[in-house]
């Protein structure tokens, strides 16, 4: 006769995995780590990116003028190459102050440079965002009308509010420009001891 054999049950909480964010490790090395990995993903995003955008350029614009065709997709192009230095040079850079100045570094200050990271990143996607709305607008309202003048596509976006695209270019350079100094004073300070 086979008997059933008696389990434990285990509490509910021992199945739970806790993930961590790549922004929540206390150490610098771990911190470097989460920069590089960071750089590498916009890296590949901003390829891909370049990709997709010139097939979008070439599909959408085939009928248009190449004079034409250079005009409405210049805010594509520069779109992922500020894409490409937001994201994979600076946060680069930001890694290896990081990582020269590690042994000076305390734990609150990794915490402080983790959030400024942080803040920096959210500047640094909602840029490229708006950066690429606009490069797709332009490319996709001047490829379905290509006499409608260049002057008039800042009016078509944002719900023709300027205000609305002033606000949000501002906000996301504002979250940019405070990570970044922020970042870059704490470097400065520990650097300075």
């Amino acid at each position: 006769m086979i008997y059933p054999c008696v389990m434990r049950r285990r509490p509910a909480s021992s199945f739970i995995v806790k993930q961590e964010s790549i922004f929540r490790r206390t150490t610098a090395d771990d911190l470097v780590s989460s920069l590089v990995g960071a750089s590498v993903v916009f890296i590949l995003a901003a390829l891909i990116f370049t990709l997709t955008s010139e097939w979008l350029i070439d599909f959408t614009l085939r009928a248009v003028p190449l004079d034409y065709q250079q005009l409405a997709a210049l805010p594509l192009r520069t779109a992922y190459l500020l894409f490409f230095i937001l994201g994979a040079i600076v946060p680069a850079l930001l890694a290896f102050f990081v990582r020269t100045y590690r042994r000076e570094l305390v734990d609150g200050e990794v915490r402080s440079l983790r959030r400024s990271c942080l803040v920096y990143f959210t500047g640094a996607l909602a840029a490229s965002a708006l950066l690429i709305y606009k490069g797709i607008a332009y490319v996709v309202f001047f490829g379905s009308d290509p006499i409608f003048p260049m002057e008039g596509m800042n009016e078509r976006l944002f719900f023709g509010s300027q205000f609305l695209e002033k606000f949000l270019f501002g906000l996301a350079d504002l979250f940019l420009a405070a990570g970044l100094i922020w970042a870059l004073a704490l470097i400065w300070r520990v650097s300075r001891r």
